[in-house]
């Protein structure tokens, strides 16, 4: 099974952590900023399955996303990374499903290890350490398993 990963770049707003307020954009990116990654992995699905390959979109969070649990509770940061995750996740799944693809959310196995042990490579970085790498295999491993035994489409 050959494999190939290709970063696609969501939008993703910016932030001020000089103590300015997030901008409203993190929280309500709309369709037209969505357009560009969209077409993006249309392109590559549309290639991919023209080759005979099966695809995976998968989700990794940004900074305020992977330590949202360690944020206060209440506090703007927290709610616009829950909020900016929860649609970036609904959006991306919406979009796997009318292309026919399968789909993967890091976020949740990653908060789950890393209320053990750090899965970056430093606390204010999102880059994933070995650890943080093998979470994610691990994460993916039963859904390339199932695209093994699958019939192709």
């Amino acid at each position: 099974v050959q494999t190939c990963a290709l970063p696609i770049y969501l939008p993703r707003g910016r932030i001020n952590f000089a103590g300015h307020p997030l901008t409203s954009s993190l929280l309500h990116a709309d369709d037209q900023d969505w357009q560009p990654a969209l077409d993006g992995l249309s392109r590559i699905i549309e290639m991919a399955k023209g080759a005979g390959a099966r695809v995976v979109i998968a989700y990794y969070p940004d900074l305020l996303q992977l330590y949202a649990d360690g944020l206060g509770a209440g506090s703007l940061e927290r709610d616009a990374a829950v909020q900016a995750h929860s649609n970036g996740v609904r959006r991306l799944r919406e979009f796997t499903t009318e292309k026919a693809v399968d789909f993967l959310d890091y976020t949740p196995a990653l908060w789950a290890a890393n209320r053990d042990r750090q899965v970056t490579e430093t606390d204010t970085d999102y880059h994933p350490n070995d650890f943080g790498v093998e979470v994610m295999v691990n994460s993916v491993l039963p859904i390339i398993s199932e695209l093994i035994r699958r019939p192709p489409s």
